[in-house]
């Protein structure tokens, strides 16, 4: 069952295609629909079908008649000698979803996933315009890939926990610029809710692994994120994100001098917390994170070497990477 909302039209173009996929057939025989809209599907098939990471994302022949529609697919040219592509992925897939399989609940499994994804990957800052970092197989084969690339991988990873997990394109907002985005909506415990590891992936690259964007609701990432997609579910409950799983929530200073002052005291080297309050300018500033974290400090009465600090003013949080 498919985690999207599809109209009755866009099940049998759904249909059509997974059938095609499953058979590793290179065409399939579809309803009458535009190409923009074949295409949208045909991205959310491969995020979804176990045999979706052969295919080439966004890459679709079509060619309509008055019976209907013939769409041409084409395999990754990696999958050229399928032995060894596959092979390849699934040494590793395996060993991701092992150390998954082990944690007791669905959350454990999607935060092992996740911070698997962060501490192994990177971000193809340099080769964003080639195609082969846009694959479902980047990650696994190049180490790094680009927003398409982790969506698709990682929405490969959770169904292979048989957690439903798709994908969202839309628009993303860094720095006051705009750019076309993609990442992942996924299903835990009836409730749904975004997942984006690019971003986070990018952080790492300051040594920091953090989780800003795991398990949001549509209100928190809206701040920074923006689709259009009516088949994506409303995602309305904000209880699993991860600074409130885990207790790093709060609504004012003196709140964040505690929260960081407990992760302080068990001397962990990256530490961070989430602003409830839309409104956090005043308090996600170099000046007052540093107040924050001087203060935390004489609370706990412990000695450091070094800090580096940073905010995400997006979706509100901080973090410390403190050398004791």
């Amino acid at each position: 069952m498919s985690i999207y909302n599809l109209t009755r039209a866009g099940e049998k173009i759904y249909n059509g295609i997974a059938d095609a996929m499953n058979s590793l057939q290179m065409q399939a025989q579809l309803p009458r629909a535009s190409a923009e809209e074949i295409l949208l599907i045909f991205n959310k098939v491969i995020s979804e079908n176990r045999n979706g990471f052969l295919y080439k994302p966004g890459s679709v022949r079509i060619s309509s008649s008055i019976m209907g529609t013939t769409m041409h697919m084409e395999m990754c040219p990696e999958a050229r000698d399928r032995i060894a592509f596959c092979s390849q992925i699934e040494f590793e897939a395996d060993e991701i979803t092992s150390a998954a399989s082990k944690k007791h609940t669905v959350y454990d499994k999607i935060l092992t996933v996740y911070t698997y994804f962060v501490e192994h990957f990177r971000y193809a800052q340099s080769n964003i315009e080639n195609e082969k970092y846009h694959r479902t197989a980047s990650p696994f084969l190049y180490r790094e890939a680009v927003c398409e690339g982790f969506a698709f991988a990682f929405a490969y990873i959770m169904n292979r926990l048989d957690i439903p997990c798709g994908i969202i394109t839309g628009v993303s907002t860094l720095n006051g610029s705009n750019g076309p985005h993609a990442w992942n909506i996924i299903c835990l415990e009836n409730g749904y809710y975004h997942v984006d590891v690019t971003w986070d992936i990018c952080m790492n690259e300051k040594e920091c692994c953090l989780f800003d964007y795991l398990l949001l609701d549509d209100h928190l990432i809206r701040r920074d994120h923006r689709w259009s997609d009516g088949s994506i579910p409303y995602c309305t409950d904000p209880s699993k994100e991860f600074y409130v799983k885990e207790r790093l929530i709060c609504h004012n200073g003196a709140e964040a001098i505690n929260v960081l002052g407990k992760q302080i005291r068990l001397r962990k080297k990256v530490v961070g917390f989430r602003f409830s309050d839309d409104n956090t300018e005043s308090v996600l500033s170099a000046d007052s994170l540093l107040k924050i974290f001087n203060a935390a400090m004489q609370q706990c009465d412990c000695a450091y070497s070094s800090v580096n600090y940073g905010y995400n003013v997006g979706v509100g949080t901080a973090y410390f990477k403190i050398d004791y």
